[in-house]
């Protein structure tokens, strides 16, 4: 995910803290969206809370460690609405049609690491990073293995 370089009215920037920062605080998330998180996860322990431009829209998104020590990030819009969480899984609980998928789409790739993001819709997609060659990429699959964006 990649930060945004734009400014945004002096009311956001007012109310998220400037673009640009690497990571704030869990204290520079704005009140209404800790309140969501909070209600998600209730025994969480809230992390960096950073603001960024994905797919042309402004979110927040708010890395916590539930009770059960997971580490997970909460994508959310600018109101407090749910976008997506993303969990880190092993390699090995990735579902074989998403590596059948890396592999042809990607011969050479090597996976590294992977996520399962939960869209609001409840539809899961896994997000695997891999080494194709010299370059470290990303891509998301859905769970049947298809390919549906490149990073």
């Amino acid at each position: 995910m990649r930060l945004s370089s734009k400014a945004l009215p002096i009311a956001l920037a007012t109310l998220l803290g400037p673009i640009g920062a690497k990571a704030a605080t869990s204290s520079a998330c704005p009140a209404h969206l800790v309140t969501v998180v909070e209600k998600m996860f209730p025994a969480a322990k809230l992390g960096a809370c950073t603001h960024e431009k994905e797919h042309g829209r402004e979110e927040v998104d708010v890395h916590l460690t539930t009770a059960q020590g997971h580490k997970v990030e909460v994508d959310l819009a600018l109101d407090g609405t749910l976008i997506k969480t993303e969990v880190a899984v092993e390699l090995t609980a990735v579902p074989a049609a998403v590596m059948t998928g890396l592999t042809a789409k990607f011969p050479k790739a090597k996976a590294t690491r992977a996520e399962k993001q939960t869209h609001a819709d409840g539809k899961v997609f896994y997000e695997v990073e891999f080494a194709d060659g010299k370059a470290r990429r990303e891509g998301t699959f859905t769970e049947a293995g298809v390919l549906v964006d490149v990073e």
